[in-house]
């Protein structure tokens, strides 16, 4: 009987697959997050996370289909590679829409008319803790930047936080922990935590980083401003998930996004967002992820990633002219946030709250790497291990100076950054 039960349990084993992959652009080779990967047998299937990981299970024994909106679709078998690559589209081709109806207004409409309750704001308390990392460094580099910005970031940082909030207007953020290249003031940490909405449910969403308010996609009439098409549909276990993308009119004249939507059936909530501006002719440029899972019965924010591009004026040391002064350079900035340990309508009161929105827990910066081991989503790669440690290595007198690392918020309001700084 025992072997019996020992042989049922090794075929069971046997049985069970699971594989972990990660999806990259081929060129770039930066991960491709909500790219919808199918099984070849019955079609049904999920969609990479903002990292672009996909935890593969049993439905997938027999091959993928994996596709995006913006790259060629891929057909892979077993065995399947750790990492796959996909090639961009060279075309992009608009969905056909037949008899002049558009399915995918429809699936917009439904989002609408659930949002609210979709919108994690609207619920009557909450708490979660976040892990958050930001690093900055040249967009492209040129010969003679190219080998230190290479090797590591001029900026790197580290943050995990408390968040509470409580119907109708009461919310609190503490800083926790920090750590940041070469700094200890902790002010800059949690100036750096808020980089997009918490969600995408308001009609009209504000961007810090630009002072300007977008018009949502996700918003009532938004239908009439945007072109909404239906371009996938993932057939899940028990839902069914809609990716649209969408962009504004080209008779229409606003801020607005363009970009990608998944809305799911179980609720018609957002699943996954990706948003940019929709004018490209901007000093400043972003691309803004979320994605939401379902938590205690409500689609809550799991993950936010944000890309930020900014042209700077930077010192030219080897001027010859006025003219030569200043040289163009973009800036790079990418933020990553996970949330964790979510909790939903619980017990908060009012005295929970110290009345202010930002709190900084004192020694905050005294944590050590196997602290920030556990929080980190995944290992620091070599250039963000190099960043540490170059700042590290640096003499005192020049670690002082780094606190003038403030000058970088400057680039949100003049575009002018005092680059020599940080050589």
């Amino acid at each position: 009987m025992k072997r019996l039960l020992v042989l049922m349990l090794c075929i069971s084993l046997h049985n069970v697959f699971s594989q972990k992959i990660k999806i990259i652009d081929q060129t770039s080779q930066q991960p491709i997050p909500f790219a919808t990967v199918l099984s070849l047998d019955n079609k049904s299937g999920v969609s990479s996370d903002i990292d672009g990981y996909v935890l593969l299970n049993n439905i997938f024994n027999n091959g993928l289909i994996i596709s995006h909106i913006n790259y060629q679709t891929v057909r892979i078998q077993k065995p399947y590679p750790a990492i796959i690559k996909l090639f961009l589209k060279e075309n992009i081709l608009s969905e056909i829409i037949v008899n002049n109806v558009n399915p995918a207004i429809d699936i917009i409409k439904k989002a609408v008319s659930n949002s609210g309750n979709n919108n994690p704001q609207k619920l009557h308390s909450f708490t979660h803790y976040a892990y958050s990392k930001l690093s900055a460094g040249l967009d492209k580099l040129d010969s003679v930047s190219q080998k230190k910005q290479k090797d590591q970031y001029f900026l790197m940082s580290e943050s995990r936080t408390k968040h509470k909030f409580l119907q109708p207007n009461y919310e609190e953020e503490t800083l926790l922990s920090h750590k940041t290249s070469g700094i200890k003031n902790p002010l800059f940490a949690s100036i750096i935590t808020h980089f997009q909405p918490f969600s995408f449910y308001n009609e009209l969403i504000y961007l810090k980083i630009d002072n300007k308010y977008y018009l949502n996609p996700i918003s009532q009439n938004s239908w009439k401003k945007y072109d909404f098409i239906l371009s996938d549909t993932i057939i899940n276990t028990n839902d069914t998930t809609f990716v649209i993308t969408f962009s504004p009119k080209t008779s229409t004249t606003f801020d607005g996004f363009k970009g990608l939507l998944h809305i799911n059936t179980d609720g018609y909530a957002i699943e996954n967002i990706s948003v940019e501006p929709a004018n490209l002719h901007l000093t400043m440029i972003f691309k803004m992820q979320q994605r939401y899972e379902k938590v205690e019965n409500h689609w809550f924010p799991k993950q936010q990633n944000t890309e930020l591009i900014v042209n700077v004026s930077i010192p030219n040391k080897s001027a010859k002219n006025a003219k030569q002064m200043y040289v163009r350079k973009s800036i790079k900035y990418i933020h990553k946030t996970y949330l964790s340990d979510i909790q939903i309508n619980n017990h908060l009161n009012k005295t929970d709250f110290l009345g202010l929105s930002s709190v900084i827990a004192p020694q905050s910066y005294q944590t050590d790497e196997n602290f920030w081991n556990k929080y980190r989503s995944d290992s620091l790669n070599e250039k963000e291990q190099n960043t540490y440690k170059f700042y590290e290595s640096l003499p005192a007198n020049k670690l002082k100076k780094l606190n003038k690392v403030f000058d970088l918020m400057e680039t949100f309001i003049s575009g002018y950054l005092p680059f020599h700084k940080f050589r």
